[in-house]
């Protein structure tokens, strides 16, 4: 059976990773920053004793409002990937995933495709973006294969407290009024659970992959304030909502819809959880 193993375990994403990597009865081992700090530990004898046949690297640095420093940025979301390729080719490691995100691109009207050059406009993007093209450049990997995975507005049980849906739950049971901004911004949403089944099946494809960056979004687009509201209405909380009480973040990334034309012919049959159902989970979870 195929060895996996998810480096940062204990992030949003990585939690979900190993639940669902249990549930489906895969073996997976997932890596916390306590059990090795991918910028300073021996990555090589790491590898070597569990050796995995894929990793999916799901360790990040700057998604929290407190990840401010910008030598650790660096260090997590550049520099240990590097260090994560190199151990990985060492140790014979046959594939793998570097998790991005849509944020890489920047602000585009149009259809995000994986040609979209990227313009990112924040520091996070800008090192993810870094990390994304070394992981999918063949002369830095091959021979094992890569694939960079750009995920779209990923949400569900688990995120961080500073996020939509979190901060709609807290305030409708604690009856606090929540500022918002007018929520006209539309978003591509995945439900978590689905992305974690997506990666998975993607590690697991028995066929070589055909490409080596891929959108991993739902095409599901919903603006911020219907997804908030289908939140709150669960929670009898709409009145709760002040919606234009803050203005949009600059740093907040204004995109058109996600071209998902690869990730479909690499999973034709990849199952999708609808939004209602969807928030209705994470309300739920919450």
């Amino acid at each position: 059976m195929t060895r996996i193993l998810v480096t940062g375990a204990r992030g949003f994403i990585g939690q979900h990773l190993l639940r669902i990597g249990a549930a489906r009865g895969l073996t997976v081992c997932g890596w916390t920053r306590a059990d090795a700090d991918l910028t300073t530990a021996d990555l090589s004898a790491l590898l070597s004793r569990l050796k995995p046949q894929v990793i999916i690297n799901a360790a990040g640095y700057g998604v929290a409002h407190e990840e401010r420093d910008p030598q650790r940025l660096f260090a997590v979301n550049v520099a240990a990937v590097v260090r994560l390729i190199a151990a990985a080719h060492e140790t014979g490691v046959a594939r793998l995933i570097q998790l991005g995100t849509y944020s890489e691109y920047g602000d585009h009207a149009g259809v995000i495709t994986e040609d979209t050059p990227l313009q990112p406009k924040e520091s996070y993007a800008a090192t993810k973006a870094a990390a994304s093209l070394l992981a999918g450049a063949p002369g830095m990997v091959a021979p094992m294969e890569s694939i960079v995975l750009r995920l779209f507005n990923v949400f569900g049980p688990g995120e961080r407290a500073q996020r939509l849906l979190p901060q709609v739950i807290r305030h409708c049971r604690t009856g606090a009024r929540l500022p918002l901004t007018p929520g006209t911004q539309v978003k591509e949403w995945a439900f978590v659970g689905d992305v974690a089944h997506w990666i998975f099946d993607i590690a697991l494809l028995p066929a070589p992959w055909t490409y080596r960056m891929v959108n991993l979004g739902s095409g599901q687009r919903l603006s911020v304030r219907d997804m908030a509201l289908a939140a709150a209405r669960l929670m009898k909380g709409e009145h709760l909502l002040d919606f234009g009480a803050v203005p949009i973040p600059e740093k907040e990334v204004q995109t058109g819809p996600c071209n998902l034309a690869r990730v479909s012919e690499m999973l034709p049959d990849r199952v999708m959880t609808p939004l209602p159902q969807a928030v209705a989970l994470t309300v739920k979870a919450g």
